[in-house]
């Protein structure tokens, strides 16, 4: 029952570092914190621009929290009820967060998932020399221990938050329309490729890969893949030119 403990205590004496020099939080089993390591933002400019704005007060501690943290408005998405923001003084990156305010769950493990799908589709990518796609970083970055939530039951403290990438993806007319008119055999042959290979179950619908404007498709959703469920290809059907539906059609039978 005591393990956690010898092992930051051998560790320490060790002169080992404790994932990345992040200073250990110890609401976090030390087991898990370890195993996180290699998840966490480096060390660099970013890195401590939020040190900055997250040992100043409880930035997630609750919707008001957040927007007064500089991240505005809260937007939930469904159906998982993440929270996500931009700050003010960060440009080109995504914030994902769970607040404190809301239920109780495991942070970390759906920033692993989203962090593991990008760099499996990456290495994909990079495997098939693929030059149509592009798939942003991601990263775990670890709360600062103070300050605290509240320590009442309607708070539930959450101990990580996902840094994303941020990609100038396309809106979602636009989008429609560079799936009308942007889609070549060569796209929809790498596409299949990729979707097959690292089983991207939700990456057949065209929110989830919009083009960018520099006229790539970007990978945004990385939570769902080396699913055992077999990837709905026909589902992307419906989005293209009718000569690309017949050669996608074609594709996935056979």
């Amino acid at each position: 029952m005591f393990r956690p403990f010898f092992i930051l205590i051998f560790l320490l004496f060790a002169g080992l570092s404790v994932a990345e020099d992040y200073p250990y939080n110890p609401h976090v089993p030390i087991d898990t914190w370890l195993a996180l390591e290699p998840y966490f933002l480096p060390d660099h400019a970013l890195r401590k621009k939020l040190d900055a704005i997250f040992t100043k007060q409880r930035v997630t501690q609750s919707p008001q929290t957040f927007a007064k943290g500089g991240f505005g408005k809260p937007k939930l998405r469904q159906p998982t009820n993440i929270v996500i923001g931009r700050h003010l003084s960060i440009p080109h990156y995504l914030f994902k967060v769970y607040l404190d305010s809301q239920p109780p769950l495991i942070d970390w493990d759906n920033w692993v998932k989203r962090i593991e799908g990008a760099r499996a589709i990456r290495e994909c990518l990079q495997r098939h020399h693929f030059k149509h796609f592009v798939v942003p970083k991601k990263w775990i970055y670890p709360l600062p221990m103070k300050p605290s939530p509240p320590n009442t039951s309607e708070y539930y403290r959450k101990n990580f938050i996902l840094v994303v990438e941020e990609l100038a993806i396309l809106d979602q007319q636009e989008n429609k329309k560079a799936f009308q008119k942007k889609i070549t055999p060569q796209i929809l042959d790498e596409l299949f490729v990729i979707l097959t290979e690292v089983g991207l179950i939700d990456s057949v619908y065209i929110d989830n890969i919009p083009f960018t404007r520099d006229g790539k498709i970007a990978f945004i959703d990385t939570e769902h893949h080396q699913s055992n469920q077999e990837v709905p290809y026909h589902k992307l059907t419906r989005y293209l030119s009718p000569p690309m539906q017949n050669y996608w059609q074609k594709l996935i039978e056979h």
